[in-house]
């Protein structure tokens, strides 16, 4: 038989309960009536909520808590801005939450996980760790879906930052924001991942790499991935059936390792496919091997560490340019080659080139060489 219990008689029992040292709460099929309200209470023991359901919003403003699971509950959302957590918030394993989960500015010992569950919001983002200062991981995969976005904007995570297999819904705004954001090891969001509407990563910093393969971001006739000014220390992978449907904004952004596209589809007809002027890379730029873009593809100003790879490669703009590495600095090779073909143009004006530049059997409508310096 389900209980049902009153939301302010059961924070008076978590409190008294967590006084008297008991080594966790854990609560089951239970329905809270009223406002579990643990706003500003410390509880030094680990808090459980299985298939319960909450008639209203959680409060855990402030509150100081040592570990949160929920799972497979059901809640109206959750009020935790501010909220310190010494070990881990789980909201997992199919929980359903019909409003905004906050975790702004709250700072996390262990890891954050959302994996399984779903979060609607139609007021402001379904998902917010504006500010939030997380040990461990962010999880949010596995069959998660938000629907209203999920903000990181200016979060610092000690981990990773994982979304595999996540669903986020928020068609004419920001489905991820995570400008700012600090992640110290890799962004991942591969594998199914789906974004509907704008993913965010302006001038965020990624510890190791920026992992997208088969990964789908969707904004048409918009901005699939703004991610301007971001700096990645290993290699940023969009590719292996990378899908952007709108424009991939990359300018000014620096990469430690290689910028791999190869098998990454850039679709943006008549518009920006991919903008990544004045973009820093270590390694190489490698857009070869089932590679295309249908839009403008532009590396002005670029400065590439090793070479730029486009053998194979598709670049379409009909009646504009295709391709643009003007003024550009590359370390070693630039190879077009064999297979490449541009519908439009493709210019080469005053770029340096340190090592070999191959332009035999590349395919395009015009090219434009003005002023290119090869070898050193």
């Amino acid at each position: 038989m389900t209980a049902t219990l009153d939301g302010a008689t059961l924070g008076e029992r978590m409190r008294t309960a967590a006084a008297r040292g008991e080594s966790m709460i854990a609560l089951e099929g239970a329905t809270i009536v009223g406002t579990l309200d643990l706003a500003g209470t410390r509880v030094t023991v680990p808090l459980i909520f299985t298939d319960c359901t909450f008639e209203r919003p959680l409060d855990l403003r402030a509150a100081r808590l040592e570990t949160l699971l929920i799972s497979g509950c059901e809640l109206g959302g959750i009020a935790a801005e501010g909220a310190r957590i010494a070990g881990d918030f789980q909201l997992c394993e199919g929980s359903r939450v019909g409003g905004a989960v906050r975790l702004d500015r709250a700072v996390i010992g262990g890891s954050v996980s959302f994996n399984g569950a779903s979060c609607t919001s139609d007021d402001g983002p379904a998902v917010g760790l504006d500010g939030a200062r997380i040990a461990g991981h962010v999880m949010a995969a596995n069959g998660f879906a938000a629907r209203g976005g999920v903000s990181l904007r200016e979060a610092v995570i000690g981990g990773m930052l994982y979304c595999a297999h996540g669903n986020f819904e928020n068609p004419e705004s920001i489905a991820l924001d995570g400008e700012g954001a600090r992640i110290a090891q890799n962004v991942a969001l591969n594998h199914q991942f789906r974004a509907r509407g704008t993913v965010k990563l302006r001038g965020a910093k990624i510890g190791r790499d920026l992992y997208c393969p088969h990964g789908s971001f969707a904004t048409p006739g918009g901005d699939a991935l703004l991610a301007e000014r971001i700096e990645v220390a290993g290699r940023a992978v969009l590719g292996e059936w990378f899908s952007a449907k709108g424009a991939v904004h990359l300018g000014e952004a620096a990469i430690g390792g290689d910028l791999f596209c190869v098998g990454g589809i850039f679709q943006n007809a008549g518009g920006i496919a991919l903008a990544a002027e004045r973009i820093r890379v270590g390694g190489n730029v490698r857009m070869h091997g089932r590679f295309l873009a249908q839009g403008s593809v532009s590396f002005a100003e670029a400065t590439v560490g090793r070479s730029f790879l486009c053998m194979n490669g598709v670049f379409e703009n009909r009646g504009g340019t295709a391709l643009e590495v003007s003024r550009a600095v590359i370390g070693r090779d630039l190879i077009l080659g064999e297979e490449f073909r541009a519908v439009g143009a493709v210019r080469l004006d005053e770029a340096q080139i340190g090592g070999a530049i191959d332009l035999e059997e590349a395919q395009c409508d015009a090219l434009s060489r003005e002023g290119v310096v090869v070898g050193r």
